[in-house]
């Protein structure tokens, strides 16, 4: 908004000056593919705060001046008076290329149809700028016309047009692109709920993965701390079997060591015996081989 519409309106909200509707362009629902030509056709009456009396409009545009905030259009309710096509005219409704008379083609509160009709009563809608300067001779410049691309046909004979100023957004189309993008929010908070529902259970079998991975992997250190331990039982046991085989070769030597001393033993004796038979033994013979057995 201007400086002083703003100033004006925030004075009013914050003083609650009650009367005050709002501006033009907040009052009025236009299609969306008349939004160009109506914003043409409204041009700055668009930002006209719109008031339920004329000492309402007074009260605000006081406070504009006391305070040298800009100056302001008021459209007081009680004052504006319909300016709509007469019989004559609406016959050149049904020329081609005529779309309707702009206000009968917006929608607005009942308590607005002054204010409405005055601004745009006697404005017509054309497809193209062909069919507008057609109508407009037939009607003999007497009415204003603006067509969907935004060239508006005055009164009178002039015409503007051209290419207009590309604005981030014009305040006739603010509202439908607020309740575009309130319900394009709302479809993609929903998908986005979805989407986070999705993630709960994602989050959860995710979850259950986990301690599935952790007892998987808890059972098997467990299986591996059992094969080192079965592993360090069968080295010992090999380690004591072999033990055990040593020993055995180590008795079987000694046994096999007293066997052969049991052959000498029991040949020696033999010879004595043998020896003792022929006569009486050396006794000096016989002191030596004591000592040797011994």
């Amino acid at each position: 908004y201007q400086n002083a519409v703003k100033e004006a309106l925030t004075y009013a909200r914050d003083y609650q000056i009650l009367g005050v509707h709002d501006v033009v362009a907040k009052l009025i629902d236009v299609p969306s593919e008349l939004e160009t030509a109506l914003d043409m056709a409204l041009g700055a009456a668009a930002q006209n705060i719109v008031t339920d009396t004329e000492e309402t409009a007074k009260t605000l545009i006081e406070y504009l001046r006391q305070n040298r905030l800009g100056r302001a259009t008021f459209l007081p309710v009680s004052s504006m008076k319909s300016r709509t096509l007469d019989d004559r005219e609406r016959k050149l409704l049904s020329m081609k290329g005529c779309l309707g008379v702009a206000s009968e083609l917006c929608g607005f509160k009942e308590t607005h149809r002054g204010v409405m009709e005055a601004l745009l009563g006697r404005t017509v809608i054309a497809e193209d700028l062909d069919a507008g300067v057609q109508m407009m001779r037939a009607g003999g410049h007497q009415f204003r016309l603006v067509t969907l691309q935004g060239d508006v046909l005055h009164a009178g004979g002039s015409m503007t047009g051209g290419s207009a100023n590309q604005r981030a957004q014009n305040l006739l189309g603010r509202d439908r692109v607020i309740r575009e993008l309130q319900k394009e929010l709302a479809q993609k908070s929903a998908v986005l709920e979805t989407a986070m529902a999705a993630i709960g259970v994602l989050e959860t079998k995710q979850e259950e993965t986990l301690q599935a991975i952790d007892t998987a992997r808890y059972k098997l250190q467990q299986q591996e701390i059992a094969v080192v331990r079965d592993t360090e039982r069968q080295a010992s046991a090999k380690a004591e079997l072999e033990q055990h085989l040593a020993r055995l070769t180590a008795v079987k030597d000694a046994v096999e060591q007293l066997n052969e001393d049991i052959e000498e033993l029991q040949a020696d004796l033999k010879r004595i015996a043998e020896q003792s038979a022929d006569g009486a033994p050396d006794e000096e013979e016989m002191a030596k081989k004591t000592t040797e057995l011994s």
